[in-house]
């Protein structure tokens, strides 16, 4: 798999203002413009002109495709299957060290597939009951039909598996497409539904005493301690409190308005708040959907609490069916937000999310494809994407004394954000930090072993992943995580009428997300300059001199690693300090 290469600074500037069944997916797909391209294709009675056909391998794992068969894939089945086609990476470089905003639509016949290749695909037939979305970057078809459509479309057909307790479904045999068009792919997603679905990392217990509506003294006084903790009352101190600045949420679950307005009103916040469903958004029949609002409801009043004038972009779909990709969802979050921002250039934006799951359950189509939604996202957007670690310690298996990392925290193209414990003194001040974990029950996780962390046996070592700690005994060449952390336990949020202790990874990524947007807020305002990526974090470590961007962790482990001076597989390089990280940053796009 493709490692990002590594630069040693991404700084931008602001700019001033059977065979028919097959050819349902090569079908025709009117005009070649950069806007999304979508089409119902009709039964057309004509010999196709394709040619060969190639094996498109998804290299399911052994487990997937060796576990015992439930029976057929019922053909009325509905599937979500998406085509991610490979960037130009030329182009992609060429976005990525820009500087500034473009608009990506005019860019889209030299970063994905070409006109010359729409006329092709043009010459196709199609069949009913299939629905093709081309995005406006050449880079993305989704195929939407029945599980009978794609088995003859991709000569192929569908099976229920059982494994571990869970039913799957997966092709009995890889998939075909057109030889031609082979090249070009990268990955072929929404065939199966193998990889396990994502888990929110959140946990949480009602707070005796607390007035539902009008006592907002129990979460201000620790958004107070965070905010005096990590320098956001500095920010606010200099009237930024994120005012022009956008974050962006995946979520996959519902939000309760009259939740997020008190916390708005305790907080008192003046967020802008845009609820975006993707895929339909999430369903209220769903109880995984609906199980899923705490997940965002923690991340919207992070926010609230620490940017309380951003803008606030929610994007929420679904889980699905239990016969659904949920991944796929996922990715077209990612895609959404991709599309929303293909014109106009963000300036600073950023992105938070705080799903994941263990990194060896993905397949690699689907690896491949969130991959590059992250990647566009960070290099061609110019967006910092924060990911949770997760939150069962160095075990995201939650097998407990087996070492695992969660996806898409490993990700190189996104910045993953562990957890802490923080004291504060009688005076709401920081006075101790260790890294956040319990293992008084280590016979279940629950989202309460701690900061996720360690050695992924996936990605290999970024380049830019340079910092006093990482050349360690566990490295072995590979990513490791977490980059940063934050305050991570004991966060009253308001969820469902009633104010809760919640916490884990899901608080400390937003809450890095909302500094981040201050910081860009900061640096447009004293340098006319704003950040992205996962590598100026370690370019801020390596440049600090007499700064102090983060705090160094040294005390505790997440259960298999101990934190250390430097970087450490249990906190990353530390929490925020964020004026003194501002700071470095602006002392570095004057040196550029």
């Amino acid at each position: 798999m493709d490692i990002i290469d590594g630069v040693s600074l991404r700084v931008h500037r602001k700019i001033s203002a059977g065979m028919v069944g097959l050819l349902a997916i090569w079908l025709v797909l009117a005009g070649c413009g950069g806007s999304d391209q979508t089409a119902v294709p009709t039964p057309t009675p004509t010999t196709s002109a394709l040619g060969n056909f190639t094996t498109f391998k998804l290299n399911l794992p052994a487990a997937a495709m060796n576990a015992p068969v439930k029976g057929p894939l019922p053909d009325d089945t509905p599937m979500h299957v998406a085509i991610t086609f490979k960037l130009n990476q030329q182009t992609m470089n060429k976005l990525k060290n820009s500087g500034k905003s473009q608009d990506l639509e005019s860019q889209a016949n030299q970063l994905g597939i070409s006109d010359a290749t729409y006329q092709k695909l043009k010459q196709m037939f199609g069949i009913t009951d299939a629905k093709l979305t081309l995005d406006g970057l050449h880079t993305y078809l989704t195929v939407d039909g029945k599980a009978k459509t794609m088995a003859l479309a991709f000569q192929t057909t569908f099976v229920e598996h059982q494994l571990n307790g869970r039913t799957f479904y997966a092709p009995t045999s890889d998939p075909k497409i057109p030889t031609f068009i082979a090249p070009s792919v990268l990955a072929i997603t929404g065939l199966d539904n193998y990889t396990a679905a994502p888990k929110p990392h959140v946990r949480g217990r009602a707070l005796n005493g607390a007035n539902p509506q009008d006592d907002c003294a129990v979460a201000g006084q620790t958004a107070q301690a965070v905010a005096s903790s990590y320098g956001y009352q500095q920010f606010w101190n200099k009237g930024w409190h994120g005012e022009g600045m956008t974050i962006n949420l995946l979520e996959l679950g519902p939000i309760n308005q009259q939740d997020f307005q008190v916390s708005a009103k305790c907080f008192n916040a003046k967020n802008s708040m845009k609820v975006i469903d993707v895929d339909g958004g999430p369903d209220p029949n769903s109880q995984a959907d609906q199980g899923a609002e705490p997940e965002a409801l923690l991340d919207i009043e992070m926010i609230q609490a620490f940017a309380p004038a951003a803008n606030i972009r929610d994007y929420q779909s679904t889980y699905g069916s239990t016969m659904s990709d949920v991944w796929e969802h996922f990715n077209d979050i990612l895609r959404q937000i991709i599309k929303d921002n293909e014109k106009n250039g963000p300036d600073g934006s950023v992105v938070s999310t705080s799903y994941g799951t263990y990194e060896g359950s993905f397949t690699e189509s689907e690896r491949a494809a969130i991959d590059q939604s992250m990647q566009i996202l960070t290099d061609a957007e110019h967006m910092t994407i924060f990911v949770a670690s997760a939150d069962c310690g160095a075990f995201d298996t939650e097998q407990y004394g087996t070492p695992n990392v969660d996806y898409p925290g490993t990700s190189p193209w996104g910045v993953s954000v562990g957890g802490t414990r923080v004291r504060v003194d009688q005076n709401g001040k920081r006075a101790s930090e260790i890294v956040w974990s319990d293992s008084s029950n280590k016979s279940k996780c629950g989202n309460a072993w701690g900061s996720g962390g360690g050695v992924s046996s996936i990605y290999q070592h970024p380049d830019w992943q340079k910092a006093d700690g990482v050349d360690n005994k566990y490295a072995h060449g590979m990513r490791q995580v977490p980059d940063v952390s934050a305050w991570a336990i004991e966060i009253p949020v308001y969820i469902q009428g009633q104010w809760v202790e919640t916490g884990g990874t899901s608080a400390a990524a937003p809450i890095w997300a909302s500094g981040m947007a201050q910081v860009n807020q900061g640096t447009i305002a004293q340098a006319q300059t704003y950040f992205n990526g996962p590598e100026i974090f370690y370019d801020v470590a390596n440049n600090a001199r007499d700064k102090t961007p983060y705090y160094d962790v040294t005390q505790g482990s997440n259960l298999y690693y101990q934190a250390t001076r430097g970087w450490d597989d249990a906190t990353g390089l530390g929490t925020p300090n964020l004026m003194d990280f501002m700071s470095v940053l602006v002392a570095l796009s004057k040196q550029q």
